[in-house]
C-alpha cells in the first residue's frame, strides 16, 4: 500500500497490480476495502483523467458496500474522489460525495449490498452511481464491465449503456460533449452491433442534424463559408434517407402494436401500451428530423422536388394520410401547441415557399402565427421564414409592408413616420441578404432598394458594424442607391475600414496616431465621407447612427493626427478630442448612449494625451484637459472597464485616500470584465489595513477584506484545479494565507473563512497544483489557531507537540509562534481564576518547554514570569495531588525566580511554605527570615514571620528559640494578635517546660 501511495510512478504501477491481484481472494471483506482505498488514491491523483476515473470507480466501492463496517475509510474514500472530481470540473458531484462523507463522520450510512461476488459487487456499485447520479462514471464503469465480460453477458450490458447514450446524448448541449458521446456510442455500435436502438440511432442522427442545422441557419444569414455548406448539404441529403428509414421502420412497429393491442391480452395492455408509446415516439421524431433535414436542404439547392419531400415527411406530424402531404383542413389546431407540431408547420410553410407557392406557404404561416397556444419561440419564427418565402418568389411590395409592420411604423398627421423598434440583428442581416441577392423586376426594384437600405440602417442602429461593413463589401454599396445619411454612412465606414487596415498593415502600431501619407490619406477621405453623412437632410431620421459617424469622424481625425500637415501634429490631435467630445455631447437619449459618450470620452483623453507629447505650444493645455477628463470619465461611468482599469492604476500608485479607493473599488459592478481585478485591488488594501491603525479600525478592515477575499480565493482555486493554472494558483496560495492570518486574530477569530481557505490549500494539494513544502509551520500554526478556536483540545495539543518538534528540528518563526500560542493560553488559563489538573499540568508542560528552549528567545522578563507561573502551578499538584516530583519543581522555580526577585513576598512566601514541605528548613527559616526583615513591625504579617521564624529555630536551637522568645515577649507581653500570638505563647510554653525537665 505504500508503494502504491508514495512509490514513484513504475514501483505505484507494480503495487497496483499487486493489491489486484489479491481481490478477488479478499473479496466482501475488509481487506478488499483497503485494497481498494489504496488503489483508488493511487490512481485518483495520477495525471491522466482516465486514471482518476479508475481511481474514482475504486474509492466508491467503498461507500457504496463498505460505508456501515467502515465508515471512516469511506469517508476518506468520498473525499478523495471528490478532489479527483473537482480537477475534473464537475464541482456540484464533488461537493455531494464531501457532503455523504462529512454525514458518515457520525453516522453509518446506505449499504447497496453484501457483495460477496465479483458480479455483485459490480451491482452494488452500479447502483450507487445510479442513485447519488454519476452518470458519468456510471458509463466509464459500465464500459469497463464490458469490456471484460464474456459473450453472454456483452448484450444486456451493451443495451444498459445504449439507454444511458441515448440520454445523455439528449441533454448534452456543449459540442466537445456532444461529440465525445456520439464517438462512445458509436464504438459501441461498432462492438455489439445487436445492441443498436433506434433511440440511440435517433439521437446520434439528432446530433448530427443539430450541427448541420447551425451551420444552415448562417447559411439563411450569408454567414457560413462554401465548405460549411458543402457539408452540411452533404449531411442534410444523408440524414434526410436514414431518418425517412428509420421513420418508416417506427411506422411499421406501430401498426403491428396496433393489431397486437386489438387483440391483447389484459394482461398485456399494460406493456404494449408502453411499447405502442415509444414506438409513436420515435416516428414522430424520426420524421420530424427527417423533414426538417429535408426542409433546409431544399433551402439550399433551392430544389421544388425536395421540398415536396420534406412536407410528406412532416406530414406524419400533421395528421395527413401515410406519405400524403398535409393538408390545412386535417391539422388538429389544438396539437400545435406542441413545440415540434408548430414548427412541422412551419417547415411546411417554408418547403412551400422554396416550391414557388408563395399564397399556400403564408397560410401554413398564418396558421402558426395566429393560433392560440403555439409556444413563443415558434411563432417569433413566422417572420423570417415569412420574409424569405416572399423574396424568393419576388412579392416585395409585401415583404415591405411586412418589415413595416414588424419594425411598428407609424405615420402621424404631418406624414412623418416613426419605427417603434428596429428589426433585430437577425432579422435586418437576413432582410438585407434577400434583397441584396434575390432579383427585383424594374417595377419592385424600389420596394427592394428601400428594404436594403432599411436593413442596413437597423443594423446600424443595432450597433452591428461588422455585418454592414461584412455586407457592404459583399454586395457593394451601388444597390443601396445615390445619396442619403445611409448610403453615406456606409461608404465612410467602409472607408475608415480600408483606413485602418492600411494603418496596421504598415507595420506601426495601429493604435497609435499616423505619420504616413498615404494611410493619413485614407483616414481625411473616411472623414470627409462621414462629414457629408452627417450633413445630409434625412441625417435626423437616424440619431443613433448619425451619432455613430460623428464618433468615427473623430477617430479618423485622431488616428491621421500623426501627420504635422494642416497644422501639425498636435493641432490635429487637440482637433480630434474637440471632435470626440462633440460627438459624445450629441449622442442622443437609448441603450448605446452610455456606451458610444464613453468611448467618445476615453478617445478624446488618448488625443490629448499625444497632444501633450507632441511638439507644440500646447502641451501643458492637453495635460490640464486630459487630467480633468479622466476624473469626469470616472465620475460619469465607474461600471466601464477603463474606469476600472485607471481605478485601480490610481490605488496602486497610491493616488487615492485607501478608503475611498476601497469603496470605489468594491462598487465595481457585477459583471463588470474589471470586477474581479478591483476586488483583487480592494482585497490588498484591505488586507493593509489590518495591520495598520487603532483595534477597532483593524478589525473593521479584516471583516471587510475576508468578505472581499472570498470569492477571489474560489475562483483562483477553482482555475488552478481546473486547468492547473500555476499563476492562479500563486495567487489563490497568498490569498488563502492572507485570509488565515487575518480570520485567526484571536480577539475575534472567524473560524469559517479559515476553513475555507485551509479548504482551497487542501484542494490545490491534491491536484498537484501547489507545493506547501515550505509553508509547513505556518499551515500548522493556523491549524493550531483553528483548533484553538473550535476548542478541540486534543487536536490542539497534537498539533502543538507538532510544532515543538518542528522548533526543536530547527523551525522557523510560526513553529516558535506556535509555541508561545499555547504559552499565552495555558498561561491565561491559569491566571484566570478556577485552578484545576488540567490546566495546572498544561502550565507546568508548556511553561517547561518554553524554558528549555533557547530558540524562544525568551527575555529576562518572560523567563522570570513563566518560572514564577510554572512555580504555582507546580506548587498547586503539590498541595492538591501531592504530586511529588511537583514539589521539587516548585522549590526550583521558587529558588530560581527569587534570584531575580529575592525580596518579593509572594514568592518567598511560597518558597517557605514548599521548603518546608519539602524538609529544608534551613531554606525555610531564610525565606520567612527576609519576610521578617522586609514587614513593617507589628504588623500581621510581621507577627506572622516572626512565628515561623522562632518555631523553625526551635526545631535546631531551642535556646536561641527561647532567647528570641524572651525579647519578643518584653516588646509584646500578650504575644501579639491571634493567630500568631497563642501560636507563639504555646510554643513558649513547651520550650520552657522542655528547659525544666532538662534541669
Amino acid at each position: 500500500m505504500t508503494r502504491a501511495l508514495h512509490g514513484n510512478a513504475d514501483e505505484a504501477q507494480s503495487a497496483r497490480a499487486a493489491l489486484s491481484a489479491g481481490l478477488s481472494r479478499d473479496l466482501g471483506t475488509w481487506r478488499e476495502a483497503w485494497r481498494r482505498a489504496a488503489m483508488g488514491v493511487s490512481l485518483a491523483r495520477a495525471e491522466r483523467p482516465a486514471d482518476r476515473r479508475a481511481g474514482m470507480l475504486e474509492l466508491l466501492h467503498i461507500p457504496a458496500r463498505f460505508s456501515a463496517s467502515q465508515p471512516a475509510l469511506a469517508a476518506i474514500a468520498l473525499r478523495e474522489a471528490a478532489r479527483a472530481l473537482d480537477i475534473d470540473g464537475d464541482f456540484r458531484a464533488a461537493q455531494s460525495l464531501r457532503d455523504e462523507a462529512a454525514a458518515l463522520r457520525t453516522t453509518a450510512v446506505g449499504v447497496w449490498g453484501g457483495s460477496t461476488t465479483a458480479a455483485e459487487a459490480s451491482g452494488a456499485l452500479e447502483r450507487y452511481l445510479e442513485a447519488n447520479n454519476l452518470r458519468a462514471l456510471l458509463v466509464e464503469h459500465l464500459e469497463r464491465r464490458l469490456t471484460a465480460s464474456a459473450p453472454a453477458e456483452r448484450l444486456p450490458l451493451a443495451e444498459r449503456l445504449s439507454a444511458i447514450y441515448a440520454e445523455l446524448l439528449t441533454e448534452a448541449s456543449a459540442p466537445d460533449a456532444r461529440a465525445e458521446l456520439e464517438h462512445r456510442a458509436r464504438a459501441l455500435l461498432e462492438s455489439v452491433p445487436e445492441a443498436d436502438s433506434a433511440d440511440l440511432r435517433l439521437n446520434l442522427h439528432r446530433a448530427a442534424y443539430l450541427r448541420a442545422e447551425e451551420v444552415a441557419e448562417r447559411w439563411r444569414l450569408r454567414l457560413a463559408t462554401a465548405q460549411e455548406v458543402e457539408h452540411a448539404e452533404r449531411t442534410l441529403r444523408s440524414l434526410g434517407a436514414d431518418l425517412a428509414r428509420l421513420g418508416a421502420m417506427a411506422n411499421r412497429r406501430v401498426q403491428a402494436l396496433e393489431k397486437q393491442e386489438e387483440f391483447g391480452r389484459e394482461a398485456d395492455a399494460q406493456l404494449l401500451s408502453d411499447a405502442l408509446g415509444a414506438a409513436r415516439r420515435q416516428r414522430s421524431l424520426a420524421m420530424y428530423l427527417a423533414g426538417w433535414a429535408t426542409v433546409y436542404l431544399a433551402e439550399i439547392t433551392g430544389s421544388g422536388p425536395v421540398a415536396v419531400e420534406a412536407t410528406r415527411q412532416l406530414g406524419w406530424l400533421l395528421n395527413a394520410p401515410d406519405g400524403e402531404a398535409p393538408t390545412l383542413e386535417r391539422v388538429p389546431t389544438q396539437t400545435l401547441q406542441y413545440e415540434h407540431i408548430a414548427r412541422a408547420a412551419l417547415g411546411v410553410g417554408t418547403a412551400l415557399g422554396v416550391r414557388g407557392q408563395p399564397d399556400d406557404a403564408g397560410a401554413w404561416f398564418d396558421l402558426v402565427e395566429n393560433t392560440e397556444g403555439v409556444p413563443a419561440a415558434v411563432r417569433e419564427q413566422v417572420f423570417p421564414r415569412r420574409a424569405a418565402a416572399l423574396a424568393r418568389n419576388g412579392k416585395w411590395a409585401e415583404l415591405v409592408r411586412l418589415v413595416s409592420a414588424r419594425r411598428g411604423e407609424s405615420v402621424d398627421g404631418a406624414r412623418r413616420r416613426t419605427v417603434a423598434s428596429p428589426l433585430s440583428s437577425n432579422e435586418a442581416r437576413l432582410i438585407a441578404a434577400l434583397a441584396f441577392e434575390e432579383s427585383a423586376s424594374k417595377r419592385e426594384e424600389a420596394s427592394a432598394r428601400a428594404l436594403r437600405a432599411t436593413a442596413m440602417a437597423d443594423l446600424v442602429a443595432r450597433e452591428q458594424l461588422s455585418q454592414v461593413v461584412d455586407l457592404a463589401r459583399r454586395y457593394g454599396t451601388e444597390p443601396l442607391g445615390e445619396g442619403g445619411f445611409i448610403v453615406d454612412y456606409v461608404r465612410g465606414l467602409l472607408a475608415f475600414q480600408r483606413a485602418r487596415e492600411a494603418h496596421a498593415a504598415g507595420g506601426a502600431d495601429a493604435e497609435k496616431p499616423t505619420g504616413i501619407r498615404e494611410t493619413v490619406t485614407l483616414y481625411e477621405t473616411a472623414e470627409a465621407l462621414l462629414a457629408a453623412a452627417g450633413a445630409e437632410d434625412d441625417a435626423v431620421k437616424f440619431p443613433q447612427a448619425l451619432a455613430d459617424a460623428q464618433f468615427l469622424r473623430g477617430l479618423a481625425m485622431l488616428w491621421a493626427s500623426g501627420s504635422e500637415s494642416g497644422g501639425g501634429a498636435q493641432a490635429r490631435a487637440l482637433a480630434a478630442a474637440d471632435q470626440l467630445l462633440r460627438a459624445g455631447e450629441r449622442i442622443p437619449d437609448g441603450a448605446a448612449e452610455g456606451r458610444i459618450r464613453a468611448d467618445a470620452m476615453w478617445m478624446a483623453a488618448r488625443a490629448l494625451e499625444w497632444a501633450a507629447e507632441a511638439k507644440g505650444p500646447r502641451r501643458d493645455e492637453a495635460r490640464d484637459r486630459r487630467e480633468a477628463l479622466i476624473g469626469e470619465f470616472i465620475a460619469l461611468f465607474p461600471a466601464d472597464e477603463r474606469a476600472g482599469r485607471l481605478l485601480i492604476r490610481q490605488s496602486a500608485e497610491g493616488a487615492l485616500d485607501p478608503q475611498d479607493a476601497v469603496s470605489r473599488l468594491l462598487a465595481t459592478p457585477e459583471g463588470s470584465p474589471m470586477r474581479l481585478a478591483a476586488l483583487r485591488e480592494a482585497a490588498r488594501l484591505l488586507f493593509g489595513m489590518t495591520r495598520e491603525g487603532d483595534p477597532a479600525a483593524r478589525a473593521g478592515a479584516g471583516r471587510r477584506f475576508i468578505e472581499t477575499a472570498a470569492p477571489i480565493l474560489e475562483h483562483d482555486r477553482a482555475a488552478a484545479v481546473r486547468s492547473a493554472d500555476v499563476e492562479a494558483a500563486d495567487r489563490a496560495l497568498l490569498l488563502a494565507r492572507q485570509v488565515l492570518e487575518v480570520s485567526l486574530t484571536p480577539s475575534a477569530p472567524d473560524l469559517r473563512a479559515a476553513s475555507l481557505a485551509i479548504n482551497a490549500l487542501e484542494s490545490m494539494l491534491a491536484a498537484r497544483v501547489v507545493d506547501l513544502t515550505p509553508y509547513e509551520d505556518e499551515l500548522l500554526f493556523r491549524r493550531l489557531q483553528t483548533a484553538i478556536g473550535a476548542g478541540d483540545e486534543a487536536e490542539a495539543a497534537r498539533l502543538g507537540d507538532e510544532l515543538h518538534r518542528r522548533a526543536e528540528a530547527g523551525g522557523g518563526p510560526f513553529a516558535r509562534a506556535g509555541l508561545g500560542l499555547l504559552l499565552q493560553r495555558a498561561a491565561t488559563a491559569w491566571r484566570a481564576g478556577a485552578h484545576d489538573q488540567d490546566r495546572a499540568r498544561e502550565m507546568v508542560r508548556t511553561g517547561l518547554r518554553a524554558l528549555a528552549a533557547d530558540w524562544m528567545g525568551l527575555n529576562d522578563a518572560a523567563r522570570l514570569t513563566v518560572r514564577v507561573y510554572v512555580g504555582e502551578a507546580a506548587a498547586w499538584l503539590w498541595d492538591n495531588a501531592q504530586d511529588a516530583p511537583a514539589l521539587e519543581l516548585a522549590i526550583e522555580m521558587h529558588r530560581l525566580a527569587l534570584e531575580r526577585q529575592p525580596n518579593d513576598g509572594a514568592l518567598l512566601r511560597r518558597m517557605a511554605t514548599l521548603s518546608a514541605a519539602h524538609g529544608d528548613t534551613r531554606a525555610a527559616l531564610g525565606a520567612w527570615t527576609r519576610l521578617l526583615a522586609g514587614a513593617d513591625v507589628a504588623s500581621p504579617a510581621w507577627f506572622e514571620a516572626r512565628a515561623h521564624v522562632i518555631e523553625l529555630t526551635a526545631i535546631d536551637n531551642p535556646d536561641g528559640a527561647r532567647e528570641m522568645l524572651a525579647q519578643h515577649r518584653a516588646l509584646h507581653p500578650d504575644y501579639g494578635p491571634a493567630p500568631w500570638g497563642p501560636r507563639l505563647r504555646a510554643l513558649d510554653e513547651r520550650l520552657a517546660a522542655g528547659a525544666e525537665g532538662a534541669r
